[in-house]
């Protein structure tokens, strides 16, 4: 069922086996794994069931690192979670990205990647992907034959999408498709509009004795239950972990320090430009296909990886069309047409069409055919490279000393970048320029960013609005806040789900992974709770 905190009369104390707080891609991920069982689950949302300004305020915080955006733009705080603005992109981390590396401090997880596979097989099952393909054995079932690139140097990529015939990308918002199954589940309680305040242990603070909520402007209580799944983001977990101060006076799992440190992104950045006579045998490969399900790109070989010692990294082309290209002017009315506007120079974009019909034709008709999209003579060929950010204890979420709306701490975000970071995209740059030419494909020219080592470099790069770190797993209390179960070191009925959990995170958006932990650790809490 699907109620809203601020109308309920009993709001002063609720009971329930298992607590889940957050009702994003992990929360949901979890809830679902419950439907029809005899665990009585209550799944907390801070949001309703549609963006509400006053709710996304929550969100606000300071800056004091590198540039980044306000913090309240970055993650949507309603049911569904950020996945109401997912473009849906998905890959799973490579085995690499969880060992220990020894020329990357910090890295290394406390599972294997082979631990993980069965849980990608669920989590695209929970995404609506279909089959959990990747790597060589996909580029296969697509039939294509990309380029001779040096193994030893570079490897072909491959990332997912949902989409739907005609449609191309159909991202699945999590709260509106799951919604109807948790409405009528009878064991599932999910609760709207209901802040929590604070995760309130016994004296001894090895065990969660009740969930303090809130609405804004509205009534406060209690929910009590036998496990608790702190599932709201890579900051908000550390957060409300650091809010959570009345028994532990740094916070709650933060006896050495660990809660908010090591905040990761994935960072990403044009990186050169490039000029070929012809195109085509890139955009036959590097680009989109079977109707923008796939996306075909690069990155470093795990032999170059370490050799250079650098972190993942993987590149996409972006092929820029001429703006006075019939391409170019399909490509802009249908962007317009699908925000339901009507471009404001028509008749001139037609004109481009009409001038250019064997070009707008072509693209039609491999849209429809579900090809990879060409775009005739490009303009230019960018050099899009998105790369793994190796730890650092100093790249931390803290509290800052401004409230918020229900008199919480807001967030003070102190994101760091190093050396080795742009080194990672330097290398990548290098390398493709090196076997592009090799090939006779084309060249590259690196933008001047890339090359700097000063530091000025860092205006250069954007985030991805991943955020990883805070929160991180490992099997001592002294190098991580979770265990290898996402369980809480030292707190027996606590587990964290989410990115914030990630020790590192590959150069992959972290939505599959989440989804993926997030059902690993639901067949742990069921464990849990048939044992108590």
């Amino acid at each position: 069922m699907i109620e809203d905190f601020r109308e309920q009369a009993d709001a002063a104390n609720l009971d329930c086996d298992l607590c889940i707080i957050g009702a994003g891609a992990a929360g949901v991920s979890i809830a679902r794994e419950f439907l029809g069982s005899a665990i009585s689950v209550c799944l907390v949302e801070s949001g309703g069931l549609d963006f509400e300004a006053e709710t996304q305020a929550l969100y606000e915080g300071e800056s004091v690192g590198l540039s980044y955006p306000d913090l309240d733009i970055p993650r949507l705080r309603y049911f569904g979670g950020s996945t109401n603005h997912w473009s849906s992109q998905c890959a799973p981390l490579d085995a690499l990205d969880m060992a220990p590396r020894s020329w990357v401090a910090d890295s290394g997880w406390p599972i294997e990647r082979a631990v993980l596979e069965p849980f990608y097989d669920r989590a695209h099952t929970a995404c609506d992907l279909g089959e959990n393909l990747y790597g060589e054995a996909l580029i296969k079932a697509l039939g294509l034959a990309p380029p001779a690139i040096d193994p030893a140097k570079l490897r072909n990529y491959v990332w997912q999408y949902r989409t739907r015939p005609n449609l191309g990308h159909a991202p699945l918002r999590f709260g509106a498709f799951y919604r109807e199954a948790l409405e009528k589940a009878v064991n599932i309680r999910v609760l709207l509009h209901a802040n929590v305040t604070d995760i309130r242990t016994n004296n001894e603070a090895n065990r969660v004795e009740h969930v303090a909520i809130a609405a804004l402007d509205g009534p406060a209580g209690r929910i009590r239950a036998r496990q608790v799944v702190l599932a709201c983001g890579g900051i908000e977990n550390a957060r409300i972990m650091l809010l959570s101060d009345k028994i532990e006076p740094n916070g709650l799992g933060n006896r050495h320090d660990l809660v908010g440190r090591y905040f990761l992104e994935h960072i990403t950045g044009f990186g050169g430009r490039m000029v070929t006579a012809d195109s085509t045998p890139l955009q036959e490969n590097y680009n989109y296909h079977q109707n923008t399900k796939f996306w075909f790109g690069l990155a470093l070989s795990e032999a170059l990886q370490g050799s250079a010692e650098v972190a993942n990294c993987a590149a996409l082309l972006q092929y820029v069309p001429n703006m006075e290209s019939g391409v170019g002017a399909l490509r802009r009315m249908w962007a317009d047409i699908r925000e339901g506007e009507v471009p404001d120079d028509l008749g001139q974009e037609v004109l481009r069409v009409i001038k250019d019909l064997d070009g707008a034709s072509t693209a039609i008709w491999q849209r429809l055919a579900g090809k990879a999209p060409r775009v005739a003579n490009p303009a230019e060929i960018l050099l899009d490279i998105r790369s793994e950010q190796v730890p650092n204890r100093d790249s931390r979420v803290m509290l800052a000393d401004d409230v918020d709306g229900l008199g919480l701490r807001r967030t003070r975000l102190d994101w760091r970048m190093g050396e080795q970071d742009r080194r990672t995209m330097e290398v990548m740059g290098r390398t493709l320029g090196e076997e592009f030419g090799r090939l006779g494909l084309g060249r590259v020219r690196l933008e001047d960013w890339l090359l700097a080592t000063d530091g000025s470099w860092t205006g250069d790069v954007v985030e991805s609005s991943h955020h990883m770190g805070t929160t991180r797993m490992a099997t001592m209390p002294q190098r991580g806040v979770v265990d290898e179960h996402c369980r809480v070191h030292g707190v027996e009925n606590l587990h964290v789900a989410g990115s914030s959990v990630f020790p590192t995170g590959g150069h992959v958006n972290p939505t599959l992974t989440i989804v993926a932990l997030a059902l690993r650790l639901a067949d742990t809490l069921k464990d849990n709770l048939a044992r108590a």
